[in-house]
């Protein structure tokens, strides 16, 4: 019988979290001109907070993280929360709205961080 220690499964979610932010950092490279090239260490920072404050925001699943990822990328890891991004706050503290449902509506208000990059 195979017996998987519970640090063997921390350490593969660990290895999986950091090929995620991996991805997503040369995702924001890719996508955003701005961040083409921010220092290493800019780039993760950002990663790592906008995750946070995604998770906040009940957003998880991957494909999801990664558009709010790219949207603090263009607007900042405090998006929702200064006035020059409120306009994305009601939609993102709406409870009602699974994650995808909620970057669906950012993207309808015509400000998708995509829209400008190109």
């Amino acid at each position: 019988m195979l017996v998987i220690r519970d640090d063997q499964i921390a350490a593969l979610r660990q290895a999986r979290g950091e090929a995620f932010e991996r991805r997503v950092e040369a995702l924001l490279r890719a996508q955003l001109p701005e961040w083409r090239d921010a220092p290493e260490g800019m780039v993760r920072q950002l990663v790592t907070a906008a995750r946070a404050r995604a998770a906040r925001h009940a957003i998880f699943q991957p494909a999801d993280l990664e558009r709010f990822i790219l949207y603090a990328g263009r607007y900042g890891a405090d998006l929702g929360e200064t006035p020059e991004t409120g306009w994305a706050r009601p939609i993102l503290e709406d409870r009602s709205r699974l994650g995808r449902q909620k970057l669906d509506a950012l993207d309808a208000l015509g400000r998708s961080p995509l829209a400008r990059s190109r």
